[in-house]
């Protein structure tokens, strides 16, 4: 194929420069060929078999030449070939049919070729490029030498008179002349100038972009020749090569290696015309250049950012490389300890050479050097660089004294939860640090991320308290200030507020609030009353932590040894309360009781750490021990009646009402830490950073959707005592407080600076509960709705939603026989405790029950108004532990 293409257009090539009546029997085809002509563009019609419109238009060879022509004619004056080859627009490239494009050898390779209906009415567009009509990004790629002249070449219908058309030229299609309007006549082929006895082409392309160590061929061919020089990096023995003729004519080729940019130049030397008395030089250059690395190397970094001492991923790809490329490939960087390391990468010639490697970045990070990572192919490279996100210290905090509880951002501001007391600080407001440019001076701070100012002891307004028994029905001020109230834990419960767990007044039991940050206001404390300490409680230490799970305000009261190192405290309990968020401000409800989070799975009965909102709308939850290391996760479930009559009626109400009758999920086991890695956690805190739950001190991250665990890179911050809080959203930011007040803040442009697998909007991982699963099968003559006195989750099993038609022995009124029932079946998980499993039914009316006493026991008997019903539960698994 590649023959018959050659052939093709050398014998174009012969055509164009032949006058006589029998070169006009080339199929019909619009062919292009550069020669030169006069300043002005040139069209006429040679007759014949079929008539052949021929257009010369001169090209500029300066930079930005004509390197776009648009032509616009009648559609009834060319031949069908042309006009009836398929609807809309379409592209000629390289065909060597009716519809072919072909160029003289001295062209190189084809112009691009369009055409196309065109805005005015029985009218045709044809439109030729210098570059890829299909890429618009690369019209500043020539995909022709740069010539002197374009002849096209169109067919005519056999009765077509003179032709009359609009010619446009521009350096690209935006830039297009005005149009000229141009008359061709029948007429005879002028006779060429004499650049068009000088050609000089190469069998490469294209030649720009060539492989290192392409061989190239360098072919000339001077008629009416006096002499002739080729000029360029030929040999260095013979950098000019002088060319005589033979019988007037100066031909040749030459083999030259594509190693980097190069120029070639034939001077010729051609033979005056008679009566002129001298002769004329002509000069034709062509230029060769290989192909830069980046046009067939590719490096990549992933992730683009990471913490000092982070892992980063490298990728390389060399695509299409040449046999005769000897060229050595090399990967460098820098490694943790700051020394550049090499490593020599495989290449293999003629195909496509792919790798990665991982390394950690440098700890600590010191300058930009550090970050870049180089893959070099010879003397060319191809440079990537990543980014180190550092802790900004933003020096001690004088206002913090006593441990601290907790940390929370909301409405702009920070909010210290201390046993001292509330401190706030702005964000964003400037000022907190010294930071110094390159030249030792203090830099202006007050962008939106800067380091936080030091903490402050403002008043929050509260309103009057409710009466209460104890003040005989009046109402009673507050004997101390809300924030110099001792805080046990506080948590943003969304953009504007926070919840606080304080003891107001020293001798009675810790109250929650709601605060608003940035109008220092606080809903009136409602009081939490939590299980007394055990005996030996002076040996013991009590933790508060406060979370939100759906629509509930969660309190996690756990009381347990000073020393958690040890066994199991048979003294230590955690227990778990819930009040929902429209309670507290209403002043209505109560603090529920919540089993299933203090359920007997979670064992050891202290050091659980919470952290929340980990699903949409915030109903996961994730429970840590630092003792064990157990995994505990959590789903709040909206009440299944609320939900019901909500699907009935206007269901905002319900869902309202609904957000304040959660049900609480029954534990799933995670993934569990390792002994090293609960040593490694401890008890420095942990954080929710963009859905992946963070210990800080440590780096250990756990990805809820892949039910993974990662050890990232530690960090300056964290240690024991230590607070942190996060800023999601457009300017994700960490800020955290040291057991001393040593404040630091960090940008968290994504959570894969700490899991490496972190993918968003991704459906958590399956991971089992915590107790067994059983199969229920139940047989009754009237189908019945079924609940659990605790939340459990039932699965339809089998076909048809999980029922089927059978028959049953029951005894009726003391007859027993055969009834017709339907056989229901369900996968039921249920915590490893007692509960009752309920079933009824309205018309007629049923009411069943059968009771799991835990430990795998189930009761033998299933009690029901109904004679015809039979409840078995057979165990399916093992309690997974």
């Amino acid at each position: 194929m590649r023959t018959q293409n050659r052939l093709f257009q050398r014998l174009c090539a012969a055509l164009i420069l032949q006058t006589a009546v029998p070169w006009l029997a080339t199929p019909a085809a619009l062919a292009l060929s550069t020669e030169s002509t006069a300043s002005k563009p040139l069209a006429w019609i040679v007759p014949g078999e079929q008539p052949i419109l021929q257009v010369v238009v001169p090209l500029a060879p300066a930079a930005g030449s004509s390197r776009v022509i648009e032509l616009l004619l009648d559609d009834n004056s060319l031949a069908d070939a042309v006009v009836r080859g398929g609807t809309g627009a379409q592209l000629w490239q390289n065909l060597s049919g009716a519809k072919g494009v072909s160029l003289s050898a001295d062209a190189g390779s084809s112009w691009f070729v369009l055409r196309g209906p065109s805005r005015q009415r029985d009218k045709v567009r044809i439109v030729l490029a210098n570059f890829d009509l299909n890429d618009p990004q690369g019209q500043g790629k020539a995909t022709a030498p740069t010539a002197t002249s374009l002849r096209v070449l169109l067919p005519l219908r056999k009765a077509a008179a003179p032709v009359e058309f609009q010619l446009r030229s521009g350096g690209s299609l935006a830039t297009l002349s005005e149009s000229s309007k141009i008359t061709a006549a029948q007429g005879e082929v002028p006779s060429a100038d004499r650049n068009a006895e000088v050609r000089f082409s190469a069998d490469a392309a294209p030649l720009n972009a060539l492989a290192v160590g392409t061989s190239v061929t360098l072919t000339w061919r001077v008629d009416n020749c006096v002499k002739a020089t080729l000029t360029g990096p030929i040999d260095y023995r013979e950098p000019v090569q002088t060319i005589t003729p033979d019988n007037g004519v100066c031909s040749g080729s030459k083999k030259v290696l594509a190693l980097g940019e190069a120029s070639y130049e034939l001077t010729a030397e051609l033979a005056g015309k008679p009566g002129s008395g001298f002769n004329e030089i002509i000069t034709r250059t062509l230029s060769l250049n290989v192909r830069q690395l980046n046009q067939f190397a590719t490096l990549t970094l992933t992730p683009t950012s990471v913490l000092p001492g982070g892992n980063v991923t490298v990728r390389w790809f060399l695509r299409e490389l040449s046999a005769n490329d000897r060229r050595e490939a090399i990967l460098s960087w820098t490694d943790r300890n700051g020394n550049r390391r090499l490593q020599n990468l495989q290449v293999s010639a003629n195909q496509t050479t792919l790798g990665e490697m991982t390394f950690a970045a440098i700890d600590p990070p010191r300058d930009g050097r550090d970050t870049l990572v180089r893959l070099s192919f010879g003397e060319e490279t191809v440079e990537r660089s990543f980014d180190i996100e550092r802790w900004l210290s933003a020096g001690r905090s004088a206002s913090v004294t006593g441990a601290l509880r907790g940390m929370a951002y909301a409405g702009g501001r920070l909010v210290l939860c201390g046993e001292n007391g509330l401190s706030v600080s702005d964000v964003g407001g400037g000022g907190g640090a010294d930071v110094l440019d390159d030249g030792g001076r203090k830099k202006a701070i007050g962008k939106t991320n800067d380091l936080f100012p030091d903490f402050k002891r403002e008043v929050f307004r509260t309103v009057d308290r409710p009466p209460t028994a104890t003040t005989g029905g009046a109402q009673r001020s507050d004997p101390h200030q809300l924030q110099n109230a001792a805080c046990h834990a506080i948590r943003a419960l969304d953009a504007d507020r926070v919840v606080a767990i304080v003891t107001v007044v020293p001798s009675e039991a810790p109250e929650m609030t709601i605060l608003s940050p940035a109008t220092l206001t606080a809903s009136y404390p409602v009081t939490l009353t939590p299980v007394p300490p055990v005996n030996g409680a002076q040996q013991q230490r009590r933790d508060v932590q406060i979370g939100v799970l759906g629509g509930r305000i969660v309190a996690l009261v756990q009381d347990g040894p000073r020393d958690r190192s040890g066994d199991v405290n048979p003294r230590s309990h955690v227990n778990a309360y819930s009040i929902s968020e429209s309670d507290v401000v209403g002043s209505t409800g109560t603090w529920r009781h919540e089993p299933l989070l203090s359920a007997p799975e979670l064992e050891p009965r202290y050091g659980w750490s919470m952290v929340d909102g980990f699903q949409d709308d915030r109903d996961g939850l994730i429970l840590v021990n630092s003792v064990s290391g157990a995994v505990a996760r959590y789903n709040a479930i909206p009440d299944q009646k609320i939900e019901a009559n909500a699907s009935k009626s206007d269901p905002k109400p319900e869902q309202i009402a609904g957000r304040g009758h959660l049900v609480i999920d029954s534990p799933r086991i995670g993934a569990s830490l390792t002994k090293d890695q609960v040593a490694a956690l401890g008890d420095g805190p942990l954080v929710n950073v963009g859905g992946t739950l963070v210990g800080l001190r440590s780096g250990l991250t756990y990805n809820p959707q892949s039910n993974v665990w990662w050890q990232g890179p530690t960090n300056p911050v964290g240690d024991t005592g230590s607070v942190v809080a996060y800023r999601g959203g457009h300017e994700p930011r960490l800020w955290a407080v040291g057991s001393a007040g040593e404040r630091a803040s960090l940008p968290v442009y994504s959570p894969r600076l700490f899991a490496a697998d972190f993918f968003e909007n991704a459906k958590p991982a399956e991971i089992p509960y915590f107790a067994q699963e059983a199969e229920l099968t139940v047989k009754s003559r009237v189908p019945l709705v079924w609940e659990t006195s605790l939340k459990t989750e039932r699965t339809p099993r089998g076909t048809s939603h999980g029922t089927s038609q059978g028959t049953m022995t029951c005894t009726v009124n003391g007859v027993e026989s055969e009834v017709a029932v339907t056989i229901a079946r369900f996968t039921l998980a249920y915590p490893d405790r007692p509960f009752e499993l309920t079933g009824t039914s309205t018309a007629p009316k049923v009411d069943a029950s059968h009771k799991y006493f835990g430990g795998g026991q189930w009761d033998t008997e299933t009690v029901s108004s109904d004679p015809c019903v039979s409840v078995t539960i057979r165990n399916l698994s093992p309690a997974k532990q």
